[in-house]
């Protein structure tokens, strides 16, 4: 399991896409609220494109002191959780 990145800044989950990345949900504040979302983010993703199996999912910081980017889903659980 991966250790919750200590820093300050905008957390988001992302996926990646040969040369595309794409930041699909967040931004929050702490590194670990974005690792508690991957999985979910990943199932519904793959739900609603099936080119998302071949993606590479993670997260990604941008500094705090950067405007926060706008996400595909934002940072509401509940557009991604519903199974």
């Amino acid at each position: 399991m991966q250790q919750p990145d200590p820093q300050p800044g905008h957390y988001y989950v992302t996926a990646i896409d040969g040369d595309h990345a794409y930041f699909l949900a967040g931004p929050w504040p702490e590194h670990a609220q974005a690792l508690a979302q991957v999985d979910a983010v990943r199932r519904f993703a793959e739900r609603a494109d099936p080119r998302a199996v071949w993606m590479a999912f993670g997260t990604a910081r941008r500094p705090i002191e950067a405007e926060p980017r706008k996400s595909a889903l934002g940072s509401d659980p509940q557009k991604w959780s519903v199974e």
